[in-house]
């Protein structure tokens, strides 16, 4: 594969879309260390994002700096016109990877909704 091939087959985490207003918090990647973190963000046309707590390979990260590198979204702004509330307890990004490899399989399944939680988990929409 040439370098258009391989950048053409990379999947891509987060994809700031045109009107979008995308809010991003305590996300982590394993990815190999040749893929650098502007990688994990691609911009088609979106001019708001924000990325909180988020960490690469182990490392915090500062995904909007990485974006603003590259010619797409080197005019991102991180003003996306809202804060999300509705929304159960956040694991640290750092703790992410541990529980995904501890719960991650075949017939297993962990939802982050302890049983008897004084939070309810969302309605899923029909």
């Amino acid at each position: 594969m040439d370098g258009a091939q391989q950048e053409a087959a990379q999947p891509i985490p987060l994809g700031v879309g045109r009107r979008s207003r995308i809010v991003s918090e305590h996300n982590a990647w394993e990815t190999p260390p040749e893929l650098a973190t502007a990688r994990l963000l691609r911009v088609f046309g979106g001019q708001t994002f924000l990325d909180r707590g988020s960490r690469h390979n182990g490392q915090a990260v500062d995904l909007l700096a990485a974006a603003r590198t590259t010619p797409a979204g080197a005019t991102l702004s991180a003003e996306v016109g809202w804060q999300p509330v509705h929304h159960g307890p956040i694991d640290a990004a750092a703790d992410v990877p541990g529980r995904v490899r501890a719960g991650a399989g075949a017939g297993r399944l962990w939802t982050g909704w302890p049983v008897n939680a004084a939070v309810a988990a969302p309605a899923v929409p029909p």
